[in-house]
């Protein structure tokens, strides 16, 4: 019931996604200003992570909506969502792949990538969640 609010939905999702991107912003900070560390290895994509900024906001955002199904007793659903939004993925980064020409653009891209995944987590999330739970 306390879903039933999209004020309330927006507002978990929306701390989910801001806790999650100021994490990696903190991250992103702290590698602009010591970029060796996490380690020398590390330290030549240490510019990059500020591009993938949204990305991890994003995914955490996707499995939290499969933890609503799993908690509603939807795990059925869950898989297929889960299933859906993993092929999505696959192509979506085979076509980023092919298409980006450089390293920064392809990290950039990821955003978007990773943006339209939530979309179809979330019409196909809380759709199922406004269907009753079949029970056998």
């Amino acid at each position: 019931e306390l879903l039933a609010s999209i004020k309330v939905r927006a507002a978990i999702e929306g701390a989910v996604f801001v806790v999650s991107t100021a994490s990696l912003a903190a991250l992103a900070l702290v590698l602009h200003f010591f970029p060796n560390a996490l380690g020398s290895n590390v330290s030549e994509a240490a510019p990059l992570v500020m591009l993938a900024l949204m990305v991890p906001g994003l995914r955490n955002l996707t499995e939290y909506q499969a933890e609503l199904l799993f908690a509603r007793g939807r795990t059925g659903m869950r898989a297929v969502i889960l299933a859906i939004v993993g092929a999505l993925k696959v192509g979506l980064l085979y076509l980023a792949l092919g298409w980006m020409t450089s390293t920064s653009q392809l990290v950039l891209t990821l955003n978007a990538v990773f943006l339209a995944l939530y979309v179809v987590s979330a019409v196909l999330t809380y759709t199922a969640l406004r269907q009753p739970a079949k029970t056998f």
